[in-house]
């Protein structure tokens, strides 16, 4: 099941980086539209809408994109970046994270430490250990550069992003894909809510 997940998730996963001066550094995202061009990620590796990107695709192709809106306040952190569609990608199946219960498997994908050109996002697996609302604790090992990537059930069902990693290797966190999904329509039209 795992590897069936991998095979499923990892051409759903890029990298963003944050090309305009003074931007940040690079973090993860998970496309769920490629006919309108999508990608959700986390709203604090980019922080204000309207900034241009550079998305590194799983093919290896690299192409622009735009900063949408964001809710940025705790864990409950999601982003939205724009992009124009390209041929030959795959959106991830958006997927209900309300039933998850503390014990279920998931698996978070990421680009640690920033894309490599030779290494395809990378899989963790772990369970859900703590939930708060609209934010899952898991103790799956997320480093820097995970941020915004996606978290899937093992059905293969984006449940979740990767909101928060930590010091500590096997705890971080998650936005969940009830809330993201709650959230589209703003985010879509460049809203900014949160206040962190």
């Amino acid at each position: 099941r795992l590897q069936a997940l991998s095979h499923a998730a990892r051409p759903t996963q890029v990298a963003i980086k944050v090309t305009e001066l003074g931007g940040g550094g690079s973090c993860s995202g998970t496309i769920i539209d490629a006919r309108e061009g999508w990608i959700l990620t986390a709203g604090h590796c980019f922080e204000k809408p309207g900034q241009a990107v550079a998305i590194e695709l799983p093919d290896g192709r690299t192409i622009p994109g735009t900063t949408a809106g964001l809710h940025c306040e705790a864990n409950k952190d999601c982003g939205l970046v724009k992009f124009d569609p390209v041929e030959g990608i795959v959106a991830a199946r958006l997927g209900p994270s309300a039933r998850l219960v503390e014990g279920d498997w998931l698996a978070p994908f990421g680009h640690t430490h920033g894309f490599m050109k030779d290494r395809a996002a990378v899989m963790r697996v772990g369970r859900v250990v703590h939930q708060r609302e609209h934010a899952i604790d898991l103790d799956a090992p997320m480093s820097g550069g995970d941020s915004g990537g996606g978290v899937f059930d093992l059905q293969g069902r984006l449940v979740g992003i990767v909101s928060t990693t930590s010091g500590e290797p096997t705890l971080g966190s998650m936005c969940t894909s009830d809330f993201a999904a709650s959230r589209l329509a703003d985010l879509k039209t460049g809203t900014v809510t949160g206040g962190r």
